[in-house]
This record gives structure tokens, C-alpha cells and sequence, in this order.
């Protein structure tokens, strides 16, 4: 288990044991009925002393969420070797409710990565430093943001074409990555020890090809040029870089990937588009995977090869990224009689 999801059963556990708690009732073991009535309780509002703002204090969590604290509560149970109450009929049943009440769902303010795709990736990139000769190193302000613009320059090309995962991306380092040349094709091949989806660390790999058609979009040159302007021989590839242009040991956080993400599309003027008042769409570090999974798509690559490279086990969790464009392509609706010629 990563420390992430053991982080979030933490948090779910401790909310579950305030509830029980609050009612009166046990935790551990806890009674299904018990469970049942926290499921609606959250399922109808969240409590402000877990830091949820008082203006949303009224929104219930998403069924997600409720899942994932449903998920906590069976691995305290299990691993103090007691049967876990989650499997019982009565929870089930009020977690079904939760998911069909359509009102609830519509009611529940939802955001999603907007899909950064090659198009509105170029623009993003164009307003990056770090395209030109490095400054003089005595202009130190300048020359750290230079640096900067190499870094991220590089953090966005490769993470738009590896498709890695958000915080895949931040912990790659130079031993995970090696340059290879198969046929007519070259690019970079990025060995993940350990991910959301290898959780017993196999290890995987994903692929980078170099830009023969647009140098300056290619994540190959992209990454070289950062890791010479930086100086890297080993260890983590994407740091953090000082003002004093110094750059840091440590691999940045997913809160910097995401936060330069969201600046570079905001310098150019890139606005998301939502479906809905309801779904919200805003550009994140997630962007950048969501964007390969929708560019690929729309110009063909089939799913076989999308999942090879994201490393979704479902097809199901691929489709969960919507498409638009090539759905309009692919519409049975052209087949119809009605759009035939007579």
C-alpha cells in the first residue's frame, strides 16, 4: 500500500471513529448499522471540523470518497483480524442509493483535468522560459528563472508524451531513464519502480519518442537541455531551482507540477471547456496525462496501444476520459438512413 493511501485511510478512519464518537456507538468492531448510518450522514453533509469549508459544509461527499472511507473502515477491521462490516447487505444497499440519487449527483459540484492537447500545449510552452541562450550567471534572478523555464519546459513534454502519472513524473530520475533506438523510431523508455497500479513493484515502462517533425516540441532535446543547464548525472531529474539559481537536491513536490501547469496555461490564455455548470473542467498536472489519452485518440491510436502506454488494466477506467472528438468521428449516428444519400 502507498503511503498516499495510507495517508487517506487515516483520515477516513479518524472521521469515522469522531462520528462513532458523536453517536455513541463502536468503531472497532463496528456494527453494520452503524456503518450504514455514517455512510448517510456523509453522504448528506460533511462536518467543518475536518477542514471543509462552512459555505460547502452542506454538500455531501461524493460517492467516491464514500467508497474510499468504506475502504478504510474494512482494512481496520481486517487487519485487527475482526470481519469487516462493509460486506454486509444493509451498507451496500445504502451505498446504491447514494449512487442513484440523480439529484444528489447533479447537486455536487464535480471538477475534472481539462485535457491539455497538442495544439494548447505548444501555446503553454511558448510562454516558458528558457527557449534561448542561458544569461549571464551573474544576473542571478534572470538566470534562475531561465533554469526554471528549462525544467519545465522538460517536465511538459515528457510528462504530455509518457502519459505518467502526476506524481509519476515528479519522482523519475536519471537511472529510470535510458535512450534507446529501435528501427526508424527513438526516444527515451522510463522504468517506473513502483506505482498506483504496480503496487507489489514489478516494475514498468513507458516511452518517449523523439521529435523528428518539431525539435523544439521534442521531450528528448527537451530533457538533455535541462539536465546539462542543471548539471544532473543522477538522482532525481525535476528539482526545485532557487533564486540564487542553485538547484536543489530533492525532486519537486506534485503540488509545484501542479501549480506550474496551472500558471503556464494561464500565461496563455488557455480557457477549458466545460459541459456543464455542474462539471468543471480546470487544467492541473493531470492535464498532461488526460491531454495524451484525448490527443492520441482523436487522431487514431488505438486503445491497445493508449493502454500500453497509460497502463490502465480496464478499458473502462481509459474511456473515463472523454473524447469528444473522436466519438463525433466515430458516430454510428453516419451509418443511419437518415444521413445516407438517396
Amino acid at each position: 500500500m502507498s503511503e498516499r493511501t495510507r495517508k487517506a485511510y487515516r483520515r477516513a478512519w479518524a472521521d469515522f471513529e469522531s462520528y462513532c464518537e458523536e453517536v455513541g456507538k463502536g468503531s472497532l468492531p463496528a456494527r453494520p448499522v452503524t456503518v450504514a448510518a455514517y455512510i448517510n450522514s456523509r453522504a448528506r453533509g460533511r462536518p467543518t471540523s475536518r477542514g471543509a469549508p462552512k459555505d460547502r459544509s452542506g454538500e455531501g461527499l461524493a460517492a467516491s470518497t464514500l467508497e474510499q472511507r468504506l475502504a478504510a473502515i474494512k482494512y481496520y477491521h481486517e487487519s485487527d483480524g475482526l470481519a469487516s462490516p462493509t460486506d454486509h447487505p444493509q451498507v451496500s444497499r445504502v451505498m446504491q442509493g447514494v449512487r442513484n440519487d440523480s439529484r444528489r449527483q447533479e447537486a455536487l459540484p464535480r471538477t475534472e483535468a481539462a485535457p491539455l492537447v497538442s495544439s494548447d500545449l505548444k501555446q503553454a510552452l511558448e510562454v516558458l522560459p528558457g527557449s534561448g541562450s542561458a544569461p549571464p550567471r551573474s544576473e542571478t534572478a534572470e538566470y534562475a528563472r531561465w533554469l526554471r523555464g528549462r525544467r519545465d519546459r522538460a517536465l511538459l513534454l515528457l510528462g504530455f508524451a509518457t502519459a505518467l502519472r502526476p506524481r509519476e513524473l515528479t519522482q523519475v530520475e536519471k537511472q529510470h531513464v535510458t535512450r534507446e533506438v529501435k528501427g526508424p523510431n527513438e526516444g527515451l523508455i522510463v522504468h517506473i519502480p513502483r506505482s498506483k497500479a504496480d503496487q507489489i513493484a514489478e516494475g514498468q515502462t513507458v516511452t518517449a519518442l523523439k521529435n523528428e517533425a518539431s525539435p523544439i516540441y521534442c521531450p528528448v532535446r527537451a530533457l538533455s537541455r535541462w539536465r546539462r543547464a542543471a548539471s544532473i548525472d543522477e538522482g532525481p531529474l525535476f528539482r526545485g531551482v532557487r533564486r540564487d539559481a542553485a538547484v536543489l537536491p530533492d525532486p519537486i513536490s506534485y503540488r509545484t507540477l501542479n501549480r506550474l501547469v496551472k500558471r503556464a496555461c494561464r500565461k496563455a490564455g488557455l480557457e477549458p471547456e466545460g459541459f456543464s455548470s455542474a462539471k468543471k473542467r480546470r487544467y492541473s498536472a493531470h492535464s498532461l496525462r488526460a491531454g495524451h489519452v484525448t490527443d492520441a485518440s482523436s487522431r487514431g491510436a488505438p486503445d491497445s496501444a493508449l493502454m500500453l502506454q497509460t497502463r490502465h488494466a480496464d478499458p473502462k477506467t481509459l474511456r473515463k476520459y472523454d473524447r469528444p472528438a473522436q466519438q463525433l468521428e466515430e458516430s454510428s449516428s453516419a451509418f443511419l438512413g437518415l444521413y445516407q444519400k438517396e
